[in-house]
């Protein structure tokens, strides 16, 4: 039975694209902890130290062939660190135990250690080993696809990484943008992409192989919404980087990715011969498992594509086995039973399909579930249960207008939007610092022009000179100006968001409240369940969340207000919801500022506010104007 080649390869990229991301969680890839032997002991006496530290010397010896043995020393030194409440040695022991069971593929038990070596830096307020091992938790969580406590777990450690921490914000970055990708959400995951590329413009080492993954990250948004141009376009933004990086397991992982292309655009011998040069240089390798499983899969779709199915299917099977990334495993199960699909073997199709649907579901990867729902209909149709054929084409039609649809397509853009206005903001500035320069010489040469004018010709060339330079000047005013007016459209589009928001959704939370309070009045009952008061207080949250949008988007004090009332409004609204005390003081007259200007006055004070409470843990702070 012969299928379509878009829904043959549909699967291909998502699943798999992601197995690179992150390199330090792939077997034989970058170690996902450093052992903490160089932290120096703080309370014991130096018995007790020697100890302690003798039994960590021990376990470091023996992590590399003997992992039970080290997991022994470690946990005796953790017991006798907890004995003496020696907070130091424990943060050490934690941190040691996770990374031993990282090596024993016990993730669980990993993470369990990891969050309890957190526990005990922060207790030290060792600020480095509190970001070290967050990045290792989350990546460790990444791995095992637990996607919502990745999001729970980045709001706690996000205190912990600033501007200044920039190898350590990248890496966050790229955590947070393959897990709003494995769970659907492109446009955050885009955000954190470029995210990363505007704090590595120029990247190297460690930093250049996270820029690449970015624009991995970004070509495979792309190829998810069925954007091929720009998909192969970061694709090989991705690999000239990894050329660059001479990091033989992103060169294989970027390779794979043009080929996917190549496939889903029909271009099948291309993506053959490109995923047979992956092959070749990942058997170099013994260790890189799932770049091994994606090149694979491409020349068994390519077999597919072709009516090969019987050769397709031991590539495919094999791809099963060497997928070891969540993502990867579900990837390849999925174009194993598309494999039997064309076979006819629709017992061992519909195996594949429901094992990928159950994993995608446990670690709510949307866009796996939405293939696996697309693999069942077509099991089912063929094996006439029209019912379940039917149920399963429903789900997935569903989530294609949500995953794939022209508003998912426009959020992105308006994230990408959102960094091109940024770019022109600084444009702006470098045009305004350089007609200040061009309005300073052009006052020099006018002074000039009047002391060295001694004869007609040299008037006359200065004058010419001095007319060019004008030109030059009005030609910068027009193009400050046309900026300007963009930044004025961009403000009423701000305004006009706001609005929406304030008059739909703000609307429709008001509604959910009323329904929520109405049943607590019908059902009595309801409002002794916890639950029923959580819900309430969530709603309260949300409607006080949409409002602190809303005014962010488009400060409407300004136009009822002097520019100081405004502030004075914004800093009352912070004070109740961050409890910190901000005094505005203002001095002369604000009748006569020129609206733009005080549109960017109140924006900078907002971000200034904005990183007192995010960053400075102050109770009082104070504004001047």
């Amino acid at each position: 039975m012969r299928r379509p080649l878009s829904q043959i390869i549909n699967f291909l990229c998502i699943g798999s694209a992601l197995f690179y991301l992150p390199v330090s969680a792939q077997e034989g890839g970058r170690n996902i902890s450093n052992l903490y032997i160089n932290i120096p002991a703080k309370t014991p006496n130096i018995r007790d130290i020697i100890t302690i530290n003798q039994l960590f010397q021990m376990g470091i010896k023996e992590v590399k062939f003997r992992v039970d043995s080290a997991i022994y020393y470690f946990s005796k030194a953790l017991a006798l660190s907890n004995e003496l409440n020696y907070i130091s040695g424990k943060a050490r022991a934690y941190n040691n135990l996770a990374y031993c069971y990282h090596r024993k593929q016990e993730e669980e038990k990993a993470q369990e250690y990891l969050e309890l070596s957190i526990s005990q830096d922060r207790l030290l307020k060792d600020t480095a080993s509190v970001r070290k091992a967050y990045l290792t938790l989350l990546e460790s969580k990444l791995r095992t696809g637990h996607f919502p406590e990745i999001r729970t777990l980045y709001r706690q450690a996000n205190t912990y990484f600033t501007g200044k921490e920039k190898s350590s914000l990248v890496q966050l970055h790229n955590i947070m943008g393959n897990t709003y990708f494995q769970s659907g959400n492109y446009d955050s995951a885009t955000w954190h992409y470029l995210e990363i590329t505007r704090l590595l413009a120029q990247a190297t080492g460690k930093n250049c192989q996270i820029l690449t993954e970015a624009y991995l990250g970004l070509g495979s948004v792309k190829y998810s919404l069925k954007i091929m141009d720009k998909a192969k376009q970061y694709y090989e933004t991705a690999h000239h980087l990894a050329n660059q990086c001479r990091d033989t397991f992103l060169i294989i992982t970027t390779l794979n990715h043009i080929g996917v292309v190549y496939l889903e655009t029909g271009k099948l011998e291309q993506a053959k011969t490109i995923a047979y040069r992956a092959l070749a240089l990942s058997h170099s390798f013994k260790e890189l498992k799932d770049p091994k499983a994606m090149s694979l899969n491409i020349i068994a779709q390519s077999l597919l594509a072709t009516d090969s199915a019987s050769k397709a299917l031991p590539l495919n099977i094999a791809a099963v086995d060497h997928a070891s990334f969540l993502s990867n495993k579900i990837g390849a199960l999925y174009r194993l039973g598309e494999n039997y699909l064309q076979l006819n073997h629709y017992k061992e199709a519909e195996h594949c399909f429901l094992k990928a649907l159950s994993l995608s579901r446990e670690h709510e990867m949307l866009y796996n579930i939405f293939n696996a729902y697309n693999g069942l209909s077509i099991v089912y149709e063929n094996k006439e249960e029209y019912k379940k054929a039917f149920e399963y084409q429903k789900l997935y039609i569903k989530m294609k207008d949500s995953l794939q649809g022209k508003e998912n397509a426009e959020r992105i853009a308006q994230v990408e939007e959102r960094y091109k206005t940024a770019e022109k903001d600084k444009q702006l500035a470098r045009q305004q610092v350089i007609l200040l320069q061009k309005e300073g010489k052009l006052k020099q040469k006018n002074i000039l022009i009047g002391i060295v004018s001694v004869s007609g010709i040299l008037c006359t060339l200065l004058l010419f000179w001095r007319y060019k330079n004008k030109r030059r000047y009005l030609l910068q005013q027009q193009e400050i100006t046309y900026l300007q007016e963009r930044m004025k459209g961009e403000e009423l589009e701000r305004g006009r968001i706001a609005q929406e928001l304030h008059d739909g959704v703000s609307v429709l939370i008001s509604a959910a409240k009323m329904n929520h309070t109405t049943l607590g009045k019908k059902y009595k009952d309801l409002t002794e369940i916890k639950e029923y008061e959580e819900v309430m207080q969530l709603l309260d949250n949300t409607a006080q969340e949409l409002r602190n949008v809303s005014q962010n988007l488009t400060p409407e004090q300004l136009i009822r207000q002097s520019l100081p009332a405004a502030i004075q409004s914004f800093c009352t609204l912070i004070e109740k919801g961050h409890g910190i005390e901000i005094e505005v003081q203002h001095f002369g007259t604000w009748s006569d500022l020129h609206t733009d200007f005080s549109y960017t006055i109140y924006r900078i004070t907002q971000e200034l506010i904005h990183n007192i409470v995010k960053h400075a843990s102050a109770t009082k702070a104070i504004v001047q104007l």
